[in-house]
């Protein structure tokens, strides 16, 4: 069994509702597959696998991804997650075109695009993005998106780039 799995999840006030595999989480939707459900004990929520499945390694081992899954969005909803890009090089920059639409220019001939998700609040400061979002997928795809639009310089110190992120550059070739 999993012992992740098993743990449960401190919630106060925040689930909404349990209905058909679903749980609401302050106007978000979590839903599990079939052979899970949940259990809630003195504001704790369990995810629970039924007895006809509990020997099945497919299932014990997405047991812990749910309640992990499950847990993020409920930590999201105490506080937002976060995370902060830079952009690097000479010309390069990110600014909003439209509410939801960042403008990127990253040495490309052409002006590159990116659509925000509505739940990922963003800020934009001297080539440095802020990004806010109570769900950590959705949060984690839109810097995925926005990242892969421009591949860093091995060579250069240009692109995009986590803050903190460490930078591995090659060194030159010498005659």
């Amino acid at each position: 069994m999993s012992k992740i799995g098993k743990k449960g999840i401190h919630t106060k006030n925040i689930c909404k509702s349990i209905k058909n595999f679903s749980l609401l989480v302050n106007k978000e939707k979590f839903t599990i597959k079939k052979p899970f459900y949940f259990v809630i004990k003195k504001n704790k929520i369990f995810i629970k696998i039924s007895k006809k499945y509990r020997n099945i390694k497919k299932y014990k081992s997405m047991w812990g991804t749910y309640r992990a899954n499950l847990n993020n969005l409920v930590l999201g909803c105490y506080k937002n997650f976060k995370k902060v890009m830079k952009v690097e090089g000479v010309g390069y920059y990110i600014k909003e075109k439209e509410k939801d639409l960042l403008e990127i220019n990253c040495g490309y001939s052409h002006l590159v695009y990116v659509k925000i998700n509505k739940n990922v609040k963003y800020k934009i400061e001297n080539n440095t993005i802020t990004l806010k979002s109570f769900d950590k997928s959705i949060l984690g795809m839109t810097c995925l998106s926005i990242k892969k639009k421009f591949k860093k310089s091995p060579y250069k110190k240009k692109g995009i780039f986590f803050l903190g992120e460490k930078i591995f550059l090659k060194t030159k070739k010498k005659k």
